[in-house]
């Protein structure tokens, strides 16, 4: 089966520019979700140890009202038991775990633990007790390192937008050969063909002016 110039040079160009931005784009969100990671471990345990701060002067009966506000994107907090989980031992939890631990002393917090839910999605729990020996769970949500639904919508669209920017380059691109083989075709004994513009890059401008002086030395015989 015979391929046009046109869709060779697309399809090359094409993969290579999608193949190059989609390994970018994946780099770049990864390294966006660890620097994430780093600071939520970076200013988790000051936040945790004012929100105990808070819940331990308030009155017991105004706790509830107060978790919602105290709650962040990526964690909040609850006054019930834990559910039953499996201590985590990764790394991140590790580290989030000696962060508060370090700002509101380790008789105050409990081992990390990993909550119901695929490895990978599952948020970690830690418990927290209060001054009066109220337990606490704090669920926490780490920024995820993959790609999210957004990101994956941002990326085809990106995608799509170098897929219309290669057909034109490569349809600007050869479309003075398609004229060539036009003018090429038309010549024919006793007719005077059409010239070629001699416009464009130089390459375009070099090929019209030796097909144009050749036309004209058929002309001369």
């Amino acid at each position: 089966r015979q391929q046009t110039m046109f869709g060779r040079v697309a399809v090359v160009v094409f993969a290579g520019l999608a193949l190059a931005h989609a390994l970018t784009f994946a780099v770049l969100l990864y390294e966006r979700g660890l620097l994430a990671r780093d600071m939520m471990a970076s200013y988790l345990g000051s936040e945790v140890a004012s929100a105990l701060a808070i819940l331990d002067r308030v009155p017991p009966s105004e706790r509830a009202a107060w978790l919602p506000r105290l709650a962040r994107r990526n964690y909040d907090y609850a006054i019930a038991a834990l559910p039953a989980a499996a201590p985590a031992g990764d790394a991140l939890s590790l580290s989030l775990a000696r962060s508060v631990a370090a700002a509101v002393g380790e008789a105050r917090t409990g081992p990390m633990l990993r909550g119901p839910g695929h490895d990978a999605d599952a948020p970690l729990l830690l418990p927290l007790r209060l001054a009066d020996g109220t337990m606490l769970t704090l669920t926490l949500r780490p920024p995820a390192l993959g790609l999210s639904g957004r990101a994956i919508a941002l990326l085809v669209l990106q995608v799509l937008l170098l897929g219309a920017a290669t057909w034109w380059g490569v349809r600007v691109a050869v479309r003075p050969l398609g004229a060539l083989a036009q003018a090429a075709n038309a010549i024919k004994p006793g007719t005077r063909a059409i010239a070629l513009k001699e416009a464009g890059p130089v390459e375009v401008v070099q090929a019209a002016r030796a097909f144009n002086d050749m036309q004209r030395r058929i002309d001369a015989h």
